[in-house]
C-alpha cells in the first residue's frame, strides 16, 4: 500500500498519510484548517530487471575497533565551578563598594581641611568683618 497525499486548502502544507486512514479530511496541524486527503493510488509495478549472477564473495576483513567515545564530563565538577564563582563575585562587588565608600569619605574630608586655613577666632573689642 502506497501513502496517500493531504493539502491544506488554507496554508497549502503538504501531508503524507498512510493509506490505512480512511477519512478523505482531517485537520491541519500547521494553520488548522481542513485538509484534503486524495485517494490512494496503486504504485506503478515495473518489470523486473533480470537477476544478475551472484558476485563471488569478499574476503572478511575484521574491520578496526570504533575509537573510545570520549570521557564525559562529570556534572558535579560544573556545579562545584558555579558555587565557587558567585561567592567570589559578591566578595568583589562588596570591597568595591567599601573602597569607593572610603575614597568618598575620606576625600571629601581630606578636601575641606586641606586647601583652607580656617579663620582665627574674633578678639573682643574688634568689629567683625
Amino acid at each position: 500500500m502506497t501513502d496517500r497525499v493531504g493539502v491544506c486548502g488554507s496554508c497549502r502544507a503538504r501531508f503524507q498519510i498512510p493509506a490505512s486512514f480512511t477519512p478523505n479530511r482531517a485537520k491541519c496541524r500547521t494553520c488548522g484548517g481542513v485538509v484534503e486527503i486524495t485517494p490512494p493510488t496503486p504504485a506503478p509495478r515495473r518489470a523486473s530487471p533480470p537477476v544478475p549472477p551472484a558476485p563471488a564473495p569478499a574476503p572478511v576483513v575484521a574491520a578496526p575497533p570504533p575509537p573510545a567515545p570520549p570521557e564525559p564530563v562529570a556534572p558535579v565538577a560544573l556545579v562545584q565551578q558555579r558555587g565557587v564563582l558567585l561567592p567570589a563575585l559578591l566578595a568583589v562587588g562588596a570591597l568595591a563598594v567599601l573602597a569607593l565608600g572610603a575614597w568618598i569619605f575620606l576625600g571629601s574630608k581630606n578636601s575641606e581641611s586641606g586647601s583652607e586655613k580656617p579663620a582665627p577666632p574674633p578678639v573682643e573689642g574688634e568689629k567683625p568683618r
